[in-house]
């Protein structure tokens, strides 16, 4: 072979391998993009679909902020009137004569359809946790527990295995019972992600049954 054809060869081989590489390298980009954009459309619809419901997310701790205009309320105490529950009561006193009369008074309160109260931290009270069990009892909420400081507190209370071999960063207390890791571990390691914003809305959905809900009504009209 010529020295000038092996050249050319050589220049064609180079030119076809930068092509390839050109190539792959624009496919990724746009792979990751189009995922990117169906993953924002995706968070965009089940916010919508959420939205539609009276549901509202109690956050007792730091909420990430993907999730801070989904139906959201904000927990700096925990306290009957901050909670979904539909009464509470109160004591009031007046003057009778020389002496005080007490009375309980019941206050009613708005409560939604459906609530879930999610705590990120550790440090609830014994007071607060009874609270949060009379919400679970009076209206259905579900508990969900972020992250495994939060986990381990909670199951201190109950009395359930913690430490260092027991490494649950998520678990959900809803109708008398429990499940551990309710969320991957992938998406827990950075909660502020889209992919745990998806996550959490698409277990709600599941967990409530709207999706099932929605299905009966669109049946319901046809």
């Amino acid at each position: 072979m010529k020295k000038g054809n092996l050249i050319v060869y050589i220049g064609i081989l180079a030119v076809a391998a930068l092509a390839l590489l050109i190539f792959v390298f624009f496919s990724d980009s746009l792979f990751d993009g189009l995922k990117k954009t169906s993953t924002k459309d995706n968070i965009a619809e089940l916010k919508e679909q959420l939205a539609s419901q009276d549901l509202k997310i109690y956050w007792f701790g730091d909420c990430p902020s993907r999730l801070k205009d989904v139906n959201f309320v904000q927990l700096y105490s925990v306290k009957e009137e901050n909670l979904p529950l539909s009464y509470r009561y109160i004591q009031v006193s007046k003057s009778a004569g020389k002496t005080m009369e007490y009375e309980r008074v019941k206050i009613d309160q708005e409560c939604p359809t459906y609530s879930v109260i999610v705590v990120t931290k550790a440090g609830l009270t014994d007071e607060e946790r009874g609270y949060i069990s009379r919400c679970m009892e009076e209206s259905g909420t579900k508990l969900i527990l972020l992250g495994k400081e939060a986990v381990d507190d909670y199951r201190e209370y109950l009395y359930m295995k913690t430490g260092p071999s027991v490494n649950y960063t998520s678990m959900i207390f809803a109708d008398g019972v429990y499940h551990d890791d309710i969320f991957s571990a992938d998406s827990m390691k950075n909660t502020d992600s889209p992919e745990f914003a998806q996550e959490f809305m698409e277990y709600l959905i599941t967990a409530f049954e709207f999706t099932d809900a929605e299905s009966e009504t669109s049946e319901s009209v046809h």
